[in-house]
């Protein structure tokens, strides 16, 4: 990000956003068996770790939101010089729970 931030133009913050918004539906092309039909934003984020990920090592080591309505807090961020980075998922629209 460091590099791609300049050129862009554009915070490094933003760079990284607009990366996993142009990565995701490419993994759900890949990796979407994984996804338990019925989950929504919140499932995905609570078990990608130990849904995707594990099985994404295993096969390569080293290696949307769907339409859900979502708002998005980060009140603690590494790239603002904070010790880690603290997020919070709410739903919210028709998709609220």
């Amino acid at each position: 990000m460091g590099a791609a931030s300049p050129l862009m133009g554009k915070p490094a913050a933003e760079v990284m956003e607009a990366f996993g918004e142009a990565l995701v539906p490419g993994l759900l092309k890949v990796y979407g068996r994984m996804v338990k039909k019925g989950w929504r934003t919140l499932e995905v984020l609570e078990h990608t770790e130990s849904a995707i990920h594990t099985v994404v090592r295993r096969q390569t080591p080293g290696a949307a939101h769907f339409r859900d309505e979502i708002e998005l807090q980060e009140p603690q961020c590494m790239l603002k010089g904070d010790r880690q980075c603290r997020i919070s998922v709410r739903l919210s629209g028709s998709g609220a729970l």
